[in-house]
């Protein structure tokens, strides 16, 4: 099922949404009626909703589905059992959140057809079931199914908050019953409307309808009891029953009830009519008045027509009378009732000429026929004319909100009035018009009365209505505004109005009267922009939005005279001897003045010539009378033509060696060094206080050129020259090994070169050109030639060369590592001669060889491994051809 909530003017759609469950049918129509066809037509309608006290929409369903979506306080949260169960659900106003959402049955098939809500806020359900084990609470008027699997009728009270059930009860009798509609009295007891196959019971000194198959009953607010009965629709035994449509107690506690035939095809018959019927002859729809406490009745009508002979396509046929399908109807409380149907007939009793169509519109076969076969849609207001008087809503003729003076004509859709009171609520005389005119003077809320009154009618003679009217009357503001003198050249100046009876509802109005100087408003202040309009209007109302107001307007002047004085020339340097031309953007009509005077060409020009004789700052002075002086600077840097000439450390260095190039004479008037070595270096620095560094790497006489830059004088150059020399080359060879007892080797200067030695020393004293060595060692030789001494020194190590290593143990276990015996470290670079011999411990030669290149013993004899343990090795080794060197030992083989 969809629940859709609209606006009451329709136009718009609050809220809206699908509810139920997916794992079953939702049932559509179930009543005692079970069989299909023509009975068919008319059944009770499947959902009621309607709204709570603070607009959450309630409503009732029956479901097969066992997954309905329930609340976590439902007084019942399970399916109960047979082919349906009733549904009680709440949603708040736009659909968006359940509130409440509830089974309501036992194990047999059960249905909920009306909800209502009493005046203590609880839910009231109504409906019918075949489960004797509904759940019914203590006390009830009626603790057990009278039916005994029959259909039986129940009524319910829920707490919508707490979701409990807090009464229920059966209503009944041994056949068919349903409840199908509820009504709630001001006393809270509960009126009931209903369908029976049964005995119903009758109260005494009701009007009353025996053996008919409505009844109507008024139980006490806490169903433990019935107050009163009466039976009234169609007899049991007729060949229609009679369908139940609407049900209504209105403000005077009389009792309607409307129906129809539950055979469309059968019209009713021998129904009670009252002498002021609206029709008397028998048809489908019937209608009743009853006195309150079901007294009396008094009304009683047909309505409609129950078959048409009519001539359709050139035959003449009967088309079948008046039927609603499913629904409910309303009526409301005055007594007046609203229903559509489905109808036949060409021409409904009580159409009127002016209706929005006086018969059945679908298209007719031929011109001459009277009707069609198929059906239309009518629709008809029916007034009782029962409930008394009703004042209605009081309208007015234009908005309920104005200012004075403000006239109204005011009306209301009264019911049953016969002498009219209106009390506008100022103190004016009342009027007795049923629509008078009044116009209100003052400012103020005011509140409307309507009251009505008729001696006639049946009940409530009185009724009475109420409205509230907002009445202002706006004050003319008195504003006050200033003229102003501007000197100081602004972007932004700050307006402001004053207003001497200010009110809650004044609204400010800035304009620029010439336009673009309105920067932004707020209230009485605005900010402007003089630069661009220096004529600014301000509107002052005081304004109720929508309705009226009274403004006042005024005008402020602003005599603009800034000062504009800009120096455009910049700071400046310049070389001494050099002229500046001032360039000063200002305002005409001013009185300027430079200082200091010295150098400038006019002291009280705008654009003067200045020859400065050293750096100064000039001041221009702008004076206007009224306002107050102004002044800008410019600062004018002059620049010395003095020498730059630069010092070095040596003039005479040797190759790699740093020189030291100072500039005694740096001051702040240079900018920067270009400095060229003559050697392919060059370098620009700004370090004119430090010393600059270089090293030549080539012997030679080298120009060196300096250039000065100034910052505003020309560059100046100077010049002066570096004698680079090189150093003697010296190569003492290789270093090499010496065997003591040996012969001795000589070192000497192996290099050639051209240059002019000054003097050879080695680093054991000796001077000569070759040294005699004998020993191992360290030595080195210097040597340093003309003009200036550049030495070079050379180094050569001479090692002993006279033995070899030999080891004491090895493990030749195939790891790859220390697998075999041989004094491979062999550190003799003249080894002529080799032998090694391998002795176990009894003396016997177990390994020979004279190879150098071998890999030694591996610990096997004749491919056997030896035993671990202590061999002995003798080894004759001959050196250079005439040093014979011996030696024998032991060595540990491990496994």
């Amino acid at each position: 099922m969809f629940v859709a909530h609209f606006a009451a003017d329709g136009a718009s759609l609050i809220g809206a949404t699908y509810i139920g469950g997916q794992l079953g049918n939702s049932i559509n129509a179930i009543d005692i009626f079970s069989n299909s066809g023509f009975t068919g037509q008319n059944k009770v309608s499947p959902v009621e909703i309607t709204l709570d006290g603070q607009g959450n929409i309630w409503g009732v369903t029956n479901t097969s589905t066992i997954d309905f979506p329930v609340s976590a306080n439902a007084c019942q949260p399970v399916f109960g059992g047979g082919n349906c169960d009733g549904i009680v659900i709440g949603l708040n106003a736009n659909c968006s959140q359940l509130l409440y959402g509830s089974y309501l049955g036992g194990s047999n098939t059960d249905v909920a057809y009306c909800i209502r809500f009493n005046n203590q806020g609880k839910v009231v359900v109504c409906g019918g079931t075949k489960s004797g084990n509904f759940p019914i609470t203590a006390n009830a008027y009626m603790g057990t199914a009278p039916g005994a699997g029959d259909w039986d009728g129940y009524v319910a009270i829920i707490d919508p908050v707490s979701g409990g059930l807090l009464r229920s009860t059966f209503m009944g009798t041994e056949q068919d019953d349903q409840c199908t509609n509820l009504q709630i009295d001001n006393d809270d007891q509960v009126y009931v409307l209903g369908r029976t196959f049964g005995n119903h019971p009758i109260s005494n000194g009701v009007y009353a309808l025996p053996g008919r198959d409505i009844f109507v009953s008024k139980m006490s607010p806490s169903l433990t009891s019935m107050l009163r009965s009466t039976r009234l629709g169609n007899a049991q035994t007729a060949a229609t029953s009679f369908f139940p449509t609407t049900f209504l107690l209105d403000n005077c506690d009389h009792i309607y009830v409307g129906g129809l035939s539950q055979d469309y095809r059968k019209k009713l018959s021998n129904m009670p009519l009252s002498n002021d019927a609206f029709q008397t002859t028998p048809a489908n729809f019937w209608f009743c008045a009853l006195q309150p406490d079901f007294a009396g009745l008094l009304y009683g009508t047909y309505m409609g027509r129950a078959q048409d002979t009519v001539v359709s396509g050139g035959n003449t046929v009967v088309v079948a009378g008046d039927h609603t399908h499913v629904g409910t109807y309303r009526l409301d409380p005055n007594g007046i009732l609203y229903q559509s149907i489905c109808a036949n007939s060409l021409h409904y009793p009580g159409t009127q000429s002016g209706a929005w169509s006086a018969y059945n519109k679908n298209s007719f076969i031929n011109p001459t026929d009277t009707s069609v076969i198929g059906q239309d849609v009518v629709s008809f207001k029916f007034r009782f004319d029962l409930s008394g008087t009703d004042a209605g809503n009081i309208m007015m003729s234009q908005n309920d909100t104005g200012c004075a003076p403000y006239a109204l004509q005011f009306s209301s859709y009264t019911y049953a009035a016969q002498t009219y009171t209106w009390n506008f609520g100022d103190g004016s005389p009342v009027s007795h018009d049923a629509s008078p005119t009044h116009t209100y003077t003052q400012a103020g809320t005011y509140h409307l009365f309507l009251a009505i009154h008729n001696d006639t009618v049946i009940c409530r003679n009185d009724d009475s209505a109420f409205a509230t009217v907002t009445i202002f009357n706006p004050q003319l503001p008195v504003i006050t505004v200033s003229d102003t003198m501007i000197c100081d050249s602004l972007s932004q100046l700050t307006l402001q109005v004053h207003v001497a009876n200010p009110g809650p509802d004044h609204q400010f109005y800035w304009q620029s009267v010439n336009g673009g100087g309105l920067i932004s408003s707020n209230g009485a202040t605005a900010i402007v922009n003089p630069g661009a309009d220096t004529l600014f209007r301000i509107t002052v109302s005081d304004t109720i939005p929508g309705f009226c107001g009274k403004s006042v307007t005024d005008t402020i002047h602003i005599d603009y005279k800034p000062r504009k004085l800009n120096i455009l020339t910049p700071d400046t340097l310049i070389c001494e001897g050099s002229i500046v031309a001032m360039r000063v953007q200002a305002t005409n009509g001013y009185t300027y003045t430079w200082s200091p005077g010295g150098g400038v060409s006019d002291i009280h020009a705008l654009n003067p010539l200045i020859s400065p004789v050293q750096s100064a700052t000039y001041t221009l002075t702008a004076m206007y009378p009224g306002c107050m002086d102004t002044a800008q600077s410019v600062t004018v840097s002059v620049d010395d033509k003095i020498g730059a000439p630069f010092v070095v450390s040596e003039d005479r260095i040797c190759m790699g060696q740093q020189v030291q190039f100072t500039l005694p004479g740096a001051d702040s008037t240079f900018s920067s060094y270009q400095w060229d070595f003559g050697d392919d270096n060059s370098r620009l620095t700004t370090d004119v206080w430090n010393a600059t560094m270089h090293a030549y790497d080539r012997a030679g006489v080298w120009p060196v050129k300096l250039i000065a830059h100034f910052r505003a004088c020309p560059d100046t150059s100077y010049t002066d020259t570096i004698s680079v020399y090189a150093f003697p080359l010296v190569d003492l060879g290789s270093d090499t090994g010496l065997c003591e007892g040996c012969n001795a080797i000589y070192l000497r200067n192996l290099a050639t070169d051209t240059m002019t030695i000054m003097n050879t020393s080695w680093n054991t004293g000796d001077t000569g050109t070759a040294l005699k060595v004998v020993h191992p060692g360290t030595y080195t030789l210097t040597v340093a030639a003309a003009p200036i001494g550049c030495s070079t020194t050379n180094e050569i190590v001479v090692t002993k060369d006279c033995y070899i290593d030999i080891p004491n143990a090895f493990t030749p276990n195939g790891d790859g590592i220390n697998d075999y015996f041989f004094p491979r470290q062999l550190l003799s670079k003249k080894l002529t001669r080799f032998s090694m011999q391998i002795f176990n411990r009894w003396g016997q030669i177990i390994f020979e060889t004279n190879k150098t290149d071998g890999r030694g013993w591996d610990g096997k004899l004749n491919d056997r491994d030896q035993p671990g343990g202590v061999y002995v090795y003798l080894i004759d080794a001959e050196i250079d051809g005439q040093h014979e060197e011996h030696y024998q030992g032991n060595v540990t083989l491990v496994r």
